[in-house]
């Protein structure tokens, strides 16, 4: 009798240890259906559609049910779980291309975002502000992808000029 309890004690702490291992990689972002619940409300539910992995960040291409579609940044902390650092959700009535900048290990990156269908690749051109001296195209394969990344040039201050290709080659600019 003294074997079964103690038995069945071992069985109920393995599954209380379980279970709260689980619960804080949930909370933690350190699973895709984590990162959903994290940037999920009540009443509105996120889907993540792809990941990118650069270093310790995650960046998630997601669709809002209620807003639209964008982007998530999660950062691994210094205890190895990922954590929301950042979001951006862009509606229908938004702009429909986005550029922005992420920060990931002091590397600058520059996120190019555009919720249309069958995106071949991106044609992206820098321009150093301070010479004003244009750099040669830098195609970004999209690969049906509406959020992609990009690392930023090292200029003090740069402009930035996006067009986006369809596989027909179609322009969105």
């Amino acid at each position: 009798m003294k074997n079964k309890k103690a038995t069945l004690l071992v069985v109920l702490l393995f599954i209380f240890i379980a279970g709260s291992i689980y619960s804080i990689n949930r909370q933690n972002g350190n699973t895709v259906e984590a990162r959903q619940i994290i940037l999920s409300k009540r009443d509105n539910h996120v889907i993540i559609l792809r990941e990118i992995i650069i270093e310790n960040s995650i960046i998630s291409e997601m669709i809002d049910q209620k807003s639209g579609y964008g982007y998530a940044q999660f950062e691994k902390n210094e205890y190895g779980n990922y954590i929301l650092k950042t979001k951006m959700v862009r509606t229908g009535q938004d702009e429909p291309i986005v550029m922005d900048i992420l920060v990931i290990n002091d590397e600058v990156y520059n996120v190019l975002m555009f919720n249309k269908a069958c995106l071949e690749y991106a044609e992206v051109i820098y321009t150093d502000d301070t010479t004003n001296k244009k750099h040669d195209p830098i195609r970004v394969e999209m690969n049906n992808q509406t959020v992609s990344l990009i690392k930023a040039p090292e200029y003090s201050s740069y402009t930035m000029s996006v067009v986006f290709y369809n596989h027909k080659g179609d322009r969105f600019e």
